[in-house]
């Protein structure tokens, strides 16, 4: 196989990404339902997890900076059945690439209803050695935890050299000068 050929074949296999003024969208969103579909990855907690996090879907606060960002996505099996009850904690850093480890601002849990979840928060910032990313955690109606991982924005400077990004975590995502929209759709196993 040519080189050429091979660079196509790697390039078709990416989540499309496409810049228009003023807009970043991803054109393939997470995983869709289908035959042979995998569970969600895993990937590590990290140091700011907190045991005590308030029951809330709006994290971003009144007069918070960064942009206004809205998640949502689905909670289902490798069935693509709905999961209802899946509680999902949801942890960031700030638009300044800080976690708030005193207050708790931008932590924040919730159920899935009727497999469904959404989260308004702010885009988060870049910290030293790390791209902007979510981090989320899913137990299930016992407390049993399913499934630690993060969640990364297509087109960011930096994605491949972060050693823990993984483009199987991308969000679908589209943003404006005032408003961003992620997608994720979380499988479980």
């Amino acid at each position: 196989m040519t080189h050429r050929r091979r660079l196509i074949q790697a390039a078709a296999s990416l989540p499309l990404i496409s810049l228009m003024p003023g807009r970043l969208w991803a054109a393939s969103p997470t995983p869709a339902c289908g035959d042979d579909v995998a569970p969600t990855l895993a990937q590590m907690a990290g140091p700011f997890v907190r045991n005590e996090v308030p029951e809330r879907q709006q994290l971003r606060e009144p007069g918070m900076p960064g942009l206004p960002l809205r998640v949502s996505g689905s909670v289902r099996d490798t069935d693509c059945q709905p999961l209802r009850d899946v509680v999902l904690t949801f942890w960031q850093a700030n638009a300044a690439g800080d976690y708030d480890l005193q207050g708790g601002q931008l932590y924040g849990r919730q159920r899935s209803a009727e497999g469904r979840y959404h989260l308004d928060t702010v885009v988060p910032g870049r910290y030293p050695g790390r791209v902007r990313h979510l981090h989320v955690a899913l137990h299930d109606a016992s407390g049993r935890l399913r499934l630690t991982t993060q969640l990364y924005f297509p087109g960011e400077r930096g994605n491949r050299r972060d050693g823990l990004f993984n483009p199987a975590l991308l969000m679908a995502y589209e943003a404006t000068d005032e408003q961003a929209d992620a997608r994720f759709d979380f499988v479980l196993a």
